[in-house]
């Protein structure tokens, strides 16, 4: 099920626009980093979502959110290699990652943003783009999913990371895990990537020094 509760279909020149005002966004995400980015991007998505309805971005900086809703059948394909738990945290790691990748599939097929390229600039203006505030927030959907059905036993979910700030990088935004056991932080990023591949899973010290796959 897809219910668009975004703007209606615009023409090429008002995607653009859009697009252009989601890197608007995104690069103040990056000014108001120190205080209200996690507040900020996290704010886009629900609170509580579950399996049956959630919110799905794209359009860039979430200018497009559309409601979605997974059959009991796809959400067990899609958790399945979270099925028996991993032995251990990197093992989960990997598994999100697995995970992450089949949930991208069954949501873009319903949200129209199958075809969405890697990175922001190579698909610009496209119908149904993706740039990495709208990553980030559809990765903390889905690792809230995944909380709320008790399927993160080695990782809670972190705060949202944030790197560069136009003089030094490309503002840059992605959900993060936090390791129980040693507090360690990783990014888990699918904003390099086109539509359905699993994201990369960084040690967040890594990815904020310009780490990529």
């Amino acid at each position: 099920m897809a219910d668009a509760t975004g703007p209606l279909p615009s023409s090429s020149r008002r995607r653009v626009a859009g697009a252009l005002c989601g890197l608007l966004l995104a690069t103040g995400c990056a000014e108001a980093a120190r205080s209200s980015l996690d507040a900020r991007v996290v704010g886009l998505g629900d609170a509580r979502p579950t399996s049956d309805r959630f919110h799905y971005c794209h359009g860039y900086g979430c200018d497009r959110r559309v409601l979605l809703a997974l059959s009991d059948e796809s959400w067990a394909r899609i958790t399945a290699p979270l099925r028996p738990p991993p032995a251990d945290a990197a093992a989960e790691r990997r598994a999100v990652a697995r995970a992450a990748a089949r949930f991208e599939r069954a949501a873009s097929a319903q949200a129209g943003t199958a075809d969405d390229l890697g990175g922001t600039f190579a698909g610009l203006g496209r119908e149904g783009q993706l740039d990495c505030v709208d990553e980030a927030v559809n990765m903390t959907q889905f690792l809230r999913l995944l909380d709320g059905d008790g399927l993160l036993r080695r990782h809670r979910i972190g705060s949202t990371a944030h790197r560069g700030n136009l003089f030094d990088a490309w503002p840059h935004v992605a959900a993060t895990l936090v390791q129980h056991d040693d507090g360690r932080r990783f990014a888990v990023d699918s904003w390099f990537f086109d539509s359905g591949v699993e994201p990369v899973i960084l040690p967040l010290e890594v990815w904020l020094e310009g780490g990529e796959p």
